[in-house]
């Protein structure tokens, strides 16, 4: 029986449903001492640029068509992509179709650092919330995953934004920019 896993990949776009056969299961949900330090998932390197793992979670960079099914074979019922549409372009294959022919929910939340907002934290944290079974979250190299990661760890799990930010950078966030784009977002937390 595979064990209920969080594979968190994000990719650029409007968020979008596309209909997929959902195993079956509850929501997953994330207790504070689930959350470690994401290490590199060597096992799926091949077919992504970029894969971390924290515990149930998944943060990658592009997968490639094999990349795709090997997260099916993991149980994965639902995909983030945090890109842009635009960057879809020259993949080569039609991502969110072949995410919905293996089965999977695809999800798009499509950001960059300056678009970055706290909407974009809380659609993720309610997918997170109401998907049964393991998520995989990607962008183009991970970048934004770990920005969108540190920010839903310090805006909804009550993570100090420094450790938070540490945290981020293990699953793949490493631009200045994204940084400042966690603080800024983390920062409107206390807003709302």
């Amino acid at each position: 029986m595979i064990q209920p896993q969080i594979l968190v990949l994000l990719v650029m776009g409007g968020v979008l449903l596309v209909s997929a056969s959902m195993q079956g299961g509850c929501a997953t949900t994330l207790d504070r001492a689930s959350v470690g330090t994401a290490k590199a998932e060597t096992a799926l390197a091949t077919h992504f640029d970029n894969v971390f793992r924290d515990g149930n979670v998944y943060f990658a960079g592009q997968p490639t068509r094999r990349g795709i099914e090997e997260l099916d074979a993991r149980g994965v019922t639902t995909i983030v992509n945090l890109r842009r549409p635009e960057e879809l372009e020259s993949l080569g294959f039609d991502e969110p179709e072949r995410i919905k022919q293996c089965g999977m929910t695809y999800v798009t939340i499509p950001l960059t650092p300056k678009t970055f907002s706290r909407e974009d934290v809380d659609r993720f944290a309610g997918v997170l919330a109401g998907t049964p079974g393991p998520v995989a979250v990607h962008c183009g190299s991970s970048n934004r995953v770990g920005g969108l990661w540190a920010a839903y760890l310090a805006v909804h799990r009550g993570y100090a934004l420094d450790e938070a930010i540490r945290l981020g950078r293990a699953a793949g966030m490493r631009g200045d920019s994204m940084v400042r784009a966690v603080r800024r977002v983390a920062g409107e937390a206390g807003d709302g």
